[in-house]
């Protein structure tokens, strides 16, 4: 007898040799799909494959990965896990809507302003499997948010105009202190003071005054006066969330990103247990910043947006 698995991952059991001989055959079957299609692999849903939950195991462990070919729906975010940040930046974004989920992985869809989000949080090519076996269900437009490396189905199901990658980061712990930290003040959501700063020194910020994402800025001010550097708290229920770092240009090199980053994280940690930040790849500055602040969780994430389905749907019972 032979065990070819954990029981405890597979809830495997003991096979005889004619078994495993069977499961060679369908390993092999397997494999080869592999080969052809490297990034998304085989279709773990065919029916050939769900009746050997022995041979999923197997493949798993062969590739280094756990396996599920069956899919779960999921009806309530809190279903969804908050260790993955993507899942928290996701609902930061948008409101949960439905999902579906492996042991390896989940891809969920969220609305905001009218406009469908999905996010896809897991092992790359877990995630890009779950995406081709829900294309059909997939809505006709919608942002997307995947880890590098997932979204290659997504490139043959629909008609992709915009996608780029960028760097997630968060913390759960304290960051250490910052000088000028002390001098952090707080301004409200709408105002408009911070307008002149925003144009100077980030113009393309996706939080501004008066936008309904904005709870409140972090705000340095120098000694005349003025507003040196600021960041947007743009958190959501569970999850912190600072947006629109930014330090006026004729002020930078004295700490003060730093000091109304770590001003904001330290209070966002009082309420939250996470908080998030993105920036763009090649922002050397800015990661050398959220380093120096305490932000050193991080993933490569790939967002985007698509238009339309490339692909048919598959064609129903009736068809």
């Amino acid at each position: 007898m032979t065990v070819l698995a954990n029981k405890t991952e597979f809830q495997l059991t003991e096979f005889n040799e004619k078994a495993i001989r069977k499961s060679d055959s369908a390993f092999q079957r397997l494999t080869d799909e592999t080969n052809r299609n490297p990034r998304v692999g085989p279709d773990l849903s065919k029916p050939w494959v769900r009746r050997e939950p022995a041979l999923i195991a197997r493949y798993g462990s062969a590739c280094g990965r756990i396996l599920d070919p069956v899919l779960r729906t999921i009806t309530d975010p809190g279903e969804l896990s908050d260790a993955e940040p993507l899942n928290r930046s996701g609902l930061v974004l948008s409101e949960f809507r439905r999902g579906w989920s492996d042991a390896a992985a989940a891809v969920w869809i969220g609305v905001r302003d009218g406009v469908s989000r999905l996010t896809g949080t897991g092992q790359p090519e877990a995630v890009a499997h779950i995406l081709d076996q829900i294309a059909d269900d997939l809505p006709s437009e919608a942002h997307f948010s995947v880890p590098a490396g997932a979204a290659g189905p997504l490139a043959m199901l629909r008609n992709i105009t915009r996608q780029n990658d960028w760097e997630l980061r968060w913390l759960t712990t304290a960051p250490p202190s910052a000088a000028g930290e002390d001098k952090v003040a707080w301004l409200p959501p709408d105002s408009a003071e911070l307008t002149a700063l925003i144009d100077s020194a980030y113009p393309a910020a996706e939080a501004r005054p008066g936008d309904p994402s904005v709870r409140g800025w972090a705000v340095l001010r120098d000694d005349a006066g003025q507003l040196v550097a600021a960041a947007a708290d743009t958190s959501r229920p569970r999850t912190g969330r600072i947006s629109a770092v930014m330090t006026a240009p004729a002020a930078r090199g004295h700490g003060y990103g730093a000091a109304v980053t770590t001003a904001l994280s330290r209070h966002l940690l009082s309420e939250f247990d996470m908080v998030l930040l993105g920036l763009y790849l090649e922002n050397d500055k800015a990661r050398r910043l959220y380093e120096r602040t305490g932000f050193h969780g991080k993933m490569i994430v790939t967002s985007g947006r698509w238009t339309h389905a490339t692909r048919p749907p598959a064609p129903t019972s009736e068809g």
